[in-house]
């Protein structure tokens, strides 16, 4: 088969099973190590309808019922793959059934763009008072902050001092991570609670979706964290790979945990919450963290909670750090209710995809709009 194109399936067929994605247009990539790939005759079948159909319940159950187990990893019979069975309704429906699906993908994905839009305020305005000091140069020249009215230009100092061999504005001073944050630490065993759902926040749903998976406690078989309100969950493995998650909790379910892969910080006070969520998602923590990483290899460096706490941090005035949270916690906030908006629609569309791949919800008289 020639290289991936566009519209193309493309599937894991060892470790992570189930899983697929469609090549997007003016990609040019190849296949990877134990990846799979589906072109469809599109005469027959709907690209994006394969995709539905592939993650459908029938499907994934067809996928457990037929992994061969492993004494490292499962897999798929791949020489087999193109026997599997699958539901497939004539073509004028397919195109239907996708377009429904499609808008609730859609949306997720505008919520998506929204919130790296925002997050780029965010960071621009972090970099811009804590990094490059701009409000202080700006006095120092004698100039008016770009963007300030006197009164928070006030807060800042018009001069800066040497600590350590760096300037760092007068009045501030060198901290770490710990000064404002503390790590969460009570855990819960999920299978002495087999019936109870768990949001379960893990590096496979991280890498995944950017949602936590809701299961069972019997389907969890180790410990967990329990995830506090305002967490922020920095990941101990692969530090040159950051794993920052901003957790929005799911209310409807009865814990929410993480992996113990994950630390969980909150922010000692909540008026530090902005300033926390910035320093963790800035790339000089990143760069620290993986400068204390530990390990025989690239993929199995991890760093330990203190490494993570004791990451330097620069510490503004208190005034600073207040009129900071005042303009970049609306930022935050929305960024998460944009989260739980998409959350709520992959549910939706989650819940709507068995109903529509089965028949059960008849699309035969709808138009596609």
């Amino acid at each position: 088969m020639r290289d991936p194109q566009p519209g193309d399936l493309v599937f894991s067929y060892e470790t992570r099973l189930g899983e697929a994605a469609l090549i997007p247009n003016n990609l040019r990539c190849c296949l990877g190590r134990r990846m799979g790939l589906l072109r469809v005759d599109q005469t027959k079948v709907d690209q994006k309808f394969i995709l539905y159909a592939y993650l459908g319940p029938d499907f994934q159950n067809t996928i457990k019922e037929r992994t061969i187990p492993g004494s490292t990893v499962d897999r798929l019979p791949i020489n087999s793959f193109d026997k599997f069975p699958i539901r497939v309704p004539s073509l004028p429906i397919q195109r239907q059934i996708a377009a429904v699906l499609s808008a609730f993908d859609d949306k997720i994905e505008l919520n998506q763009q929204m919130n790296r839009t925002l997050e780029q305020m965010a960071r621009a305005l972090f970099k811009s008072w804590f990094v490059d000091f701009d409000p202080v140069r700006a006095k120092m020249r004698g100039e008016m902050p770009e963007g300030m009215d006197a009164e928070m230009a006030a807060l800042f100092p018009d001069r800066v001092m040497e600590v350590e061999g760096r300037e760092i504005p007068v009045g501030w001073r060198w901290g770490t991570v710990g000064d404002i944050a503390i790590q969460a630490k009570d855990q819960i065993t999920p299978l002495s609670q087999p019936e109870a759902s768990f949001a379960h926040f893990s590096i496979p749903a991280f890498d995944a979706k950017n949602q936590p998976t809701i299961e069972k406690g019997s389907e969890i078989k180790s410990n967990k964290f329990l995830v506090p309100d305002r967490a922020i969950l920095v990941s101990k493995l692969n530090p040159s790979t950051p794993r920052i998650w901003n957790v929005v909790r799911d209310d409807g379910v009865d814990f929410n945990v993480c992996s113990t892969e994950f630390i969980p910080l909150v922010a000692s006070q909540a008026v530090f919450d902005s300033l926390l969520h910035a320093t963790l998602n800035d790339e000089n923590f990143s760069r620290a963290l993986t400068g204390q990483a530990s390990g025989t290899s690239n993929s199995h460096q991890r760093v330990k909670p203190a490494d993570i706490l004791n990451v330097p941090l620069l510490m503004p005035s208190k005034t600073v750090i207040i009129e900071f949270d005042s303009l970049t916690a609306p930022i935050i906030e929305q960024v998460k209710e944009n989260l739980r908006k998409s959350a709520q629609l992959a549910q939706l569309r989650d819940a709507l995809l068995p109903r529509l791949l089965s028949g059960e919800v008849d699309v035969g008289g709808w138009e596609e709009q």
